[in-house]
């Protein structure tokens, strides 16, 4: 990947998943706002597993973040439905 000018972004809020963006990193995934630490390890291994590729390899796919992302935050939301400051926050940057 080219490196980015951000010359011209000089007056452009910039928010920690986008800096890991602009450093380089092609998806970048965080949140909003503080998410506590149970919520959190829930959805990392769930992010985890569905980032995998399907058929029990190990091989992680980073095409599939997005996706994953979507599927571990939908699992946190059915498991905390009243408590969206816990799964409403997480976000993905990138492709």
């Amino acid at each position: 990947m080219p490196p980015v000018d951000v010359s011209n972004l000089a007056n452009e809020a910039v928010h920690l998943t986008g800096a890991f963006q602009l450093a380089g990193y092609q998806h970048v995934v965080g949140t909003l706002w503080p998410v506590g630490d149970q919520a959190s390890a829930r959805l990392v291994r769930d992010f985890y597993a569905a980032l995998t590729v399907p058929g029990g390899r190990t091989v992680i796919d980073v095409r599939r973040a997005a996706v994953a992302l979507n599927h571990a935050t939908l699992r946190l939301r059915e498991r905390y439905r009243d408590w969206p400051t816990f799964w409403a926050g997480h976000i993905h940057t990138g492709p």
